[in-house]
């Protein structure tokens, strides 16, 4: 398995992943998430690294879910993976 270096904030990556996830296109999404997963931390900043491995946490856990596409009534993982996401894309605000 290749590694993509991490370019960029943990912040740009969830924006990235969540508008990929509400644009409905799953084959870009599953996309995305194979390279979220496999980031590799190259940041001096530990609390950006703490950022990232989450980040990389969840797409590993959305990947292995059959049905990201489900209502929050459905599959409640679907609503938690959202409202992280939301909130780690929400730290581009914080980052200057």
């Amino acid at each position: 398995m290749v590694s993509s270096l991490y370019t960029c904030p943990a912040a740009v990556l969830a924006k990235s992943l969540l508008d990929v996830w509400l644009s409905g296109d799953h084959a870009r999404l599953r996309q995305e998430l194979d390279h979220v997963s496999r980031v590799s931390l190259i940041s001096s900043d530990e609390d950006e690294d703490d950022r990232v491995e989450l980040l990389k946490s969840i797409a590993m856990r959305m990947k292995e879910s059959p049905d990201l596409f489900a209502t929050r009534g459905e599959n409640p993982r679907v609503g938690i993976w959202f409202d992280l996401l939301n909130h780690l894309s929400a730290e581009t605000s914080s980052i200057n």
